[in-house]
Order: C-alpha cells, then sequence, then structure tokens
C-alpha cells in the first residue's frame, strides 16, 4: 500500500506543474480555466473518450496509465475496499484533527480565508493531479459570505471533493473518504477553505468532509460528530457561532 502511495504521489508531483501550462486550452468555462492553469484539476474529458477509453497521446497518458495499474492490483487485492484512502491535506495553518464535539468544527471554519453559502451549479468529474486521485470539481454560486473573502452574490467559487470515481478502460479507479457525499446540482452548501493563490476566481482548497456542509430544508445544518449521531443546527446560529470564533480585531463579513 505504501509502495503505491508513494508512486501515485511522484507522478502526481511530475505532472502537477505540467498541467499548469498544458492545460489552458480548449472551450470551458473560467473556473475550469484557472482550475488548469493552477495545475488542481484535469476534466474527465481531457483525457477520456465517451466510452470510457484513455485518449491516446494525452498530456496525463501515463500518469493515468500508472493510477490504472494501481487501481487494478489494489482490486485484486482488496477488492472489498477497491478505493484509495487520500491523506488530509495541510494548507499551513493546524485545525486540528476532528474530535467527537461539534464545537471542532466552528473552530476549524474560524481559521479558515473563507466560508460561504451557496448552491451547486455544477459537478465535473475529472483528476486531482496534484493528489494523483479521481475528483470532482464543484461551481457554487454564491449567496453570501459568512466570513473571509466575499466574491459577491451570484459569483462564483469552486472547490475539489476529496472522493472520486473513474471507469477508465475498464477498470474502476476512484478515492473515498468515509463520511463524505459528492454533492448534486442544486444542492445548497456551507464551504470553507483556504484561498488558493493566483487564481483570478475564488478557488477554496479544502478537505470537503470536514469543511463542507449541506444544508437541509428548512436551512437546517447538520455538522458531522465523529462516532456520533450529527449535531443539527439552523443556518443562521451556524453564521453566529462561526463568527463567534474569530478575533475579536478580524473583520467580519454583514449580513
Amino acid at each position: 500500500m505504501r509502495k503505491v502511495f508513494v508512486l501515485w504521489l511522484a507522478f502526481s508531483t511530475l505532472y502537477a506543474a505540467r498541467f499548469a501550462v498544458a492545460q489552458s486550452g480548449g472551450n470551458s468555462t473560467p473556473d475550469l480555466q484557472d482550475a488548469r492553469m493552477l495545475g488542481l484539476f484535469v476534466p474527465a474529458t481531457r483525457f477520456l473518450t465517451t466510452e470510457g477509453r484513455l485518449r491516446p497521446g494525452v498530456e496525463v497518458e501515463v500518469l493515468v496509465s500508472k493510477l490504472v495499474q494501481a487501481a487494478a492490483a489494489r482490486a485484486r487485492r482488496t477488492s472489498a475496499s477497491p478505493c484509495f484512502y487520500p491523506p488530509q491535506p495541510n494548507f499551513g495553518f493546524s485545525p486540528g484533527p476532528a474530535t467527537t464535539k461539534p464545537e471542532s468544527t466552528l473552530r476549524r471554519f474560524g481559521r479558515l480565508d473563507a466560508v460561504m453559502v451557496g448552491r451547486v451549479v455544477s459537478v465535473t468529474p475529472g483528476l486531482n493531479p496534484q493528489r494523483g486521485t479521481a475528483a470532482n470539481l464543484v461551481t457554487l454560486q454564491v449567496e453570501r459570505s459568512i466570513t473571509g473573502l466575499d466574491p459577491g452574490p451570484g459569483n462564483s467559487v469552486t472547490y475539489l471533493t476529496t472522493s472520486g470515481s473513474l471507469e477508465i478502460n475498464g477498470v474502476r479507479v476512484c478515492a473515498e473518504v468515509p463520511g463524505e457525499r459528492v454533492p448534486a446540482v442544486g444542492d445548497r452548501l456551507v464551504v470553507g477553505g483556504m484561498s488558493q493563490p493566483q487564481s483570478r476566481h475564488i478557488h477554496l482548497a479544502n478537505f470537503a468532509p470536514q469543511d463542507v456542509l449541506q444544508v437541509r430544508q428548512g436551512d437546517q445544518v447538520s455538522i458531522p460528530v465523529p462516532g456520533k449521531e450529527s449535531s443539527l443546527t439552523t443556518l443562521g446560529d451556524l453564521e453566529a457561532e462561526v463568527r463567534s470564533q474569530l478575533p475579536r480585531n478580524t473583520s467580519q463579513v454583514p449580513r
């Protein structure tokens, strides 16, 4: 398992820099173009045919071929759990591991560059080359900011799911974090993250299983509590609690 991870890490590091230059072409939305320029994401349509076959000669051919080989080998060894479990990233801050207290999510949100509410307008499957895993680029139309950066209502932000799944040459290449739900178009979410530098729009680097919360009917928000039932609160109470975690001298986005 460690050998497979080291191979993925080596190839993803090598190709991430090349993606920053090679993935800028093609017809796509600005959020996809920005993600490509930053070496963050490659949409599946760039390297897969409609039948799910790897396109020969594409920039990511070697990397994807290695991922398919690793996924096939893992499936043979552990057919009950064929998906890779990605590690939690480090974005230059230490929010601390999740605890059995609901407040841990609120404290974590207080350390992020931005926390905002919005609705999902697109979910694009593809590849996270920095991790060497399948992922989804989620585009969120912002309703309002809770703290930090404020792109303004109606503008979009993006983030990458940690979990993802692609069928490549008949092999399932997948990454899966227990408890993470890949959102669907129309979902309403609270999303936090660290702002990715050099992006023309706001891309939030985060750990989706902890930094993305679904807003349910009646503005109810479920805060995950490891090992226990989720803690249910209202969106208004969540906003107030997140703001209360900020230092007194930190500027806050008004309601």
